[in-house]
């Protein structure tokens, strides 16, 4: 995923009344005929060769990740910046944006003085903003010009998010954050609520929290998070912009933008459209439209931002998922190519078998060498490790994580969890369980003595041999 340098939104006091015109004013945006970019089309010329630079602030630093050539923006000197010249972007390289040392030096330019003026004006409204929430509504648009929801795939199947951002006055730490993407099953949630991270699904019960503890405010940020939020849309970015003119959307008066050379946001590059509602000069939408309406012509999107209030309190509860009574908190590692960490592994089956609370059963009873483990179930307020047998062929615990379509336990990269595991019910020395199919993964499942088990094999007859040969360990 590409590092993209991010920019921050700052507004003044006075345009939180105005903000508001956004709650109100407006008709259905996914009404026909009211989304697509003017006929006014930016030109080729000598402006579109400008080259246009990120401003650095005093006291931040660039990292530019060699693999990517991108580019990521954070306090200089903060714990993250080697994680972040690594692979990934962090909040606070996307909130820096909105810090008024940001804005202040924020060099925009237009190729005409009616796009001058509105950049300008873009630029005083995101001046002073602390704290932001809205929504967005995401659309694909075909090449024949039809709209409809994002493809069902990774996190484009999101058809929109609620978002909530407060701390955003202070780049030096991390800023809280709630963000709820929108599926056909339900919503994808991602939070940090300046202390703990949080990923969650509302169809399944598991609520995942990253390791190591220090990861909690970039880990899943990181994961595809940062290109599907609207945090570093609403501000504008380093760019060559064309004044398209003036126009109504979906019952608003808008000032149509297109950037004529560079990138704006994530995705976003020559040949976007920003379209500022003039009653707050915030985007109220962008959008990068098919070029032909050819079949093989690569789709457009629209992304359109509503409910949008600046500056409101919001307290440590906006920043956390629903718990509810059937909840399980799961502490799992998370990319430990960038952490640098690893969970330590038990010295012996008898030391993890303590830990863990419950029996374990391995194959013969026996086991040589070091338990390794998989992460952390929270129980009784202690987090009791999932332990791994068999290179992970075997995992048990007080309780595991629910298994989804994409095959994988681990809540990384599996913002597309929408799809359906088919279970059939069995018998495996006469207690029950589940062969569970889909995702690419096959496994088994089964409480055994008030231990989950689950087993990975290419069959349901290889899985049941390997459970029927396990056996208490110490026994």
């Amino acid at each position: 995923m590409p590092i993209l340098a991010k920019r921050k939104h700052t507004f003044g006091l006075t345009l939180v009344i105005a903000a508001m015109l956004l709650i109100l004013g407006g008709c259905d945006p996914t009404q026909e005929g009211a989304h697509g970019p003017s006929t006014t089309q930016p030109q080729d010329g000598a402006a579109s060769q400008a080259t246009v630079e990120q401003p650095v602030p005093t006291g931040y630093a660039a990292i530019r990740p060699v693999a990517t050539g991108g580019a990521a923006i954070v306090p200089d000197g903060v714990a993250t910046r080697e994680m972040v010249a690594a692979t990934a972007t962090t909040i606070q390289a996307t909130s820096v944006a909105y810090a008024r040392s940001w804005v202040d030096r924020l060099e925009l330019n237009g190729d005409s003085p009616e796009a001058e003026e509105a950049l300008n004006r873009w630029k005083e409204a995101i001046r002073g903003v602390k704290s932001v929430s809205g929504s967005q509504l995401l659309m694909q648009i075909e090449p024949d010009g039809t709209r409809r929801s994002r493809r069902e795939d990774q996190h484009y199947s999101l058809t929109g998010t609620d978002e909530r951002y407060d701390g955003l006055d202070t780049p030096e730490v991390s800023p809280r954050y709630y963000v709820a993407g929108h599926t056909r099953r339900g919503d994808f949630i991602t939070s940090y609520d300046g202390r703990e991270g949080y990923r969650t699904w509302t169809w399944m019960n598991d609520i995942f929290q990253p390791l190591p503890d220090k990861s909690a405010p970039n880990a899943y940020w990181a994961d595809d998070i940062d290109s599907t939020a609207f945090l570093h849309m609403l501000r504008p970015t380093p760019a060559l912009y064309s004044y398209a003119g003036k126009r109504k959307l979906d019952g608003r008066n808008v000032i149509e933008l297109v950037v004529k050379q560079g990138n704006y946001a994530d995705g976003g590059t020559t040949g976007t459209h920003v379209f500022l509602d003039e009653a707050t000069y915030l985007p109220y939408r962008l959008g990068f439209y098919p070029t032909s309406k050819t079949s093989q012509a690569s789709p457009g999107w629209e992304r359109t931002f509503t409910r949008l209030e600046i500056n409101i309190p919001m307290s440590d509860a906006d920043f956390r998922p629903p718990f509810g009574a059937d909840s399980r908190v799961i502490h799992e590692p998370v990319q430990p190519g960038w952490t640098g960490y690893t969970i330590p592994a038990f010295n012996s089956v008898l030391e993890a078998q303590k830990e863990a609370g419950v029996p374990l059963f391995t194959p013969g009873g026996t086991w040589e060498g070091e338990v390794p483990v998989w992460g952390f179930v929270e129980q009784d307020g202690k987090r009791v490790p999932i332990v791994s047998f068999m290179n992970g062929t075997i995992l048990e615990g007080v309780y595991l994580p629910q298994i989804t379509d994409d095959g994988t336990r681990f809540s990384m990269r599996a913002s597309a969890r929408l799809g359906e595991i088919e279970s059939t019910s069995i018998k495996v020395g006469g207690l029950d369980a589940e062969w569970q199919t889909g995702g690419g993964t096959d496994l088994l499942r089964m409480v055994r003595d008030g231990t989950w088990i689950e087993i990975r094999a290419s069959s349901q007859e290889e899985a049941i041999g390997i459970a029927e040969g396990l056996k208490p360990v110490g026994r």
